[in-house]
């Protein structure tokens, strides 16, 4: 009689493996059971976003930190975990807009719901940072650091590569848009709006100046820039087709990569032409973006 001692012994593994899962839940908590589960969603968030290995490690230690108050601890798990994301994101310097957040959210949460549990995290972050400050051991300093600047305003310009990434759009228009952006920052004419606004009014501008100069005929230019559905693109960190023409970029293609609404852009630019319609420097781009 011959016995299988291989399948006998992966069976035994097997069953192994799932009576330590059954011990473990079993005696974990509910806070415990809140925290595995809020640390799962922050990981498969970030996979969406492609965000890396330290960006989750900040959400995650800060989305522990939330859990201790009582304030965040009856807020909806998914919202705390994508507000917990969202600041990590601004930490790191790779900031993403609720919108973006909202959309690989895997919950029920909406953007709204994730704006609540940012501003009720906001005060904890503020109260870390000065402890952070005040504390001198070498272990505070390295696990607070997730606290660096996170409740910061993150710049402008920090939105422009990747947004520009997704449009395929060369080095050269990059540059011209952050240049613009800072400009635009410093007179403080488009402030209180949302970034993702500010950002794709200063792409759109950048790639009809650009337009503009490198054709023969600017107006045919402008009209295709602006014209709608000529480039259908998608958010999230989509594939796209690289390096297309700069014709076949849109106010559409560049609402649908930045999540702000083409009617808001256009808003946000009457606001800024009437406001700097005597500065030097925006004459080339309101002369080039005459059809907006």
């Amino acid at each position: 009689m011959k016995v299988d001692c291989g399948s006998a012994g992966q069976g035994s593994s097997h069953n192994g493996s799932n009576d330590r899962k059954i011990r473990t839940k079993k005696y974990l908590s509910t806070a415990q059971r809140n925290l595995v589960a809020g640390f799962k969603e922050i990981a498969e968030m970030a996979e969406k976003l492609k965000a890396t290995r330290p960006v989750v490690e900040s959400a995650q230690f800060l989305f522990k930190c939330a859990q201790s108050h009582n304030s965040v601890r009856c807020r909806p798990r998914d919202a705390v975990a994508a507000a917990c994301l969202f600041f990590a994101c601004r930490q790191h310097q790779v900031p993403r807009t609720f919108k973006e957040i909202g959309a690989v959210c895997a919950g029920q949460a909406t953007v709204k719901d994730i704006g609540r549990c940012f501003k009720l995290i906001r005060p904890l972050v503020t109260r870390k940072d000065s402890a952070s400050e005040n504390s001198s051991s070498n272990h505070n300093i390295s696990r607070n650091t997730v606290y660096s600047s996170s409740n910061q305003r993150p710049q402008l310009t920090d939105y422009v590569p990747r947004f520009c990434g997704h449009l395929a759009l060369p080095l050269e228009l990059e540059k011209q848009s952050s240049a613009l952006l800072e400009k635009i920052d410093e007179l403080g004419v488009l402030a209180g709006r949302s970034p993702s606004t500010i950002v794709a009014l200063a792409i759109a501008l950048s790639v009809a100046v650009h337009s503009s100069s490198s054709s023969s005929t600017s107006s045919s230019s402008v009209e295709s820039l602006f014209k709608k559905g000529a480039c259908q693109l998608m958010t999230g960190g989509s594939v796209i087709s690289p390096a297309p023409l700069l014709t076949t970029i849109t106010l559409y293609s560049i609402s649908q990569v930045s999540g702000a609404a083409e009617s808001t852009i256009k808003e946000a630019y009457q606001v800024l032409k009437q406001a700097v319609a005597t500065e030097q420097y925006f004459a080339k781009y309101f002369c080039a973006s005459s059809k907006f």
